[in-house]
């Protein structure tokens, strides 16, 4: 009978912490205000889908996963200040499903509350570059130059009359930071593979990482 109580009493606790999961009152920090960093003295933050990142040295700003998306980096060479947006989609009105990131909507939130925790402001190159410019100047950033990475044609299936998402966010990126007046200093573009990158702040050099190839520097 001591037993039996014993393991009542342990599925009461299991379905407590059940519940404080799902109605949030668990312990576990959630990270859906800023971006993560790995390590309390790391200098690494990581920037997923849809989000941006501003910040400046020693930092290193950090992505992966790019297939169609493409990351941009805007950086103030004078006072090594600088951002970065995960862009999935080239502006706000394009309503094509983005079939490698993925576009926030309800049935997707439902399906995978991660697309819940992305900023809206930073999905769209439009917006995205916005938001970054004004985050960038509020700090004093007055000399900027960027860098572009991704936006590849990760399936065959995408023809010259269907160029795919990954061709819309270059040519919507370049088209905003040419109107901006921002020279495009390196990039790495195109292709049919995936990338990693990391952005570092003190000398406002990226690393690009890709399966198969060596490491490039832009």
């Amino acid at each position: 009978m001591r037993n039996e109580d014993q393991k009542d009493e342990t599925e009461k606790m299991e379905d407590q912490k059940h519940m404080n999961l799902l109605t949030g009152n668990s312990p576990v920090r959630r990270f859906t205000d800023s971006p993560i960093r790995p390590f309390a003295d790391s200098p690494v933050r990581k920037c997923a889908m849809g989000e941006g990142v501003v910040t400046r040295e020693p930092h290193i700003i950090s992505s992966s996963g790019l297939g169609s998306c493409v990351v941009v980096t805007i950086y103030d060479t004078k006072h090594k200040i600088g951002g970065l947006a995960h862009i999935m989609l080239p502006n706000q009105t394009n309503r094509m499903q983005n079939a490698d990131c993925g576009l926030r909507n309800e049935k997707n939130e439902q399906k995978n509350p991660k697309f819940a925790l992305r900023t809206p402001q930073y999905m769209c190159a439009d917006t995205a570059i916005a938001s970054l410019l004004e985050e960038l100047r509020s700090l004093g950033a007055v000399l900027l130059v960027a860098k572009m990475v991704g936006g590849a044609q990760m399936y065959s299936s995408y023809e010259e009359s269907n160029p795919g998402v990954g061709k819309q966010n270059i040519k919507s990126i370049k088209h905003i930071l040419r109107r901006e007046r921002i020279p495009i200093i390196g990039e790495d573009i195109g292709g049919r593979h995936g990338r990693n990158i990391e952005f570092h702040l003190d000398s406002g050099k990226v690393i690009v990482r890709a399966i198969g190839k060596e490491d490039r520097k832009i």
